[in-house]
């Protein structure tokens, strides 16, 4: 994994990222860290956040952006390959 960009939701506190390889990983913060970034941080360095809970084959190249929609209600990622794909995660 070699994740280039990343995102918080809006009100779940979930992590996404986008890697190289052109997956997108969705990773849970443990309710204890929600609210201290710097523990976040510290923890996940640690291994405490060690695998994403879903993986989506997003794009043939690398993830260059992704962002949440304000309502949270949709993940929008872009990469290399010249596509933008608008996502509804599952609740």
């Amino acid at each position: 994994m070699n994740e280039i960009t990343g995102a918080c939701h809006p009100w779940s506190g979930a992590l996404v990222t986008g890697g190289t390889d052109g997956k997108v990983r969705f990773w849970d913060i443990p309710a204890t860290l929600k609210d201290d970034k710097r523990a976040r941080i510290d923890r996940h360095r640690a291994g405490l956040v060690d695998r994403p809970s879903d993986v989506l084959d997003a794009h043939t190249g690398s993830v260059r952006a992704l962002r949440f929609t304000p309502d949270g209600l949709a993940l929008v990622t872009t990469g290399d390959d010249k596509c933008v794909i608008i996502w509804q995660p599952r609740p």
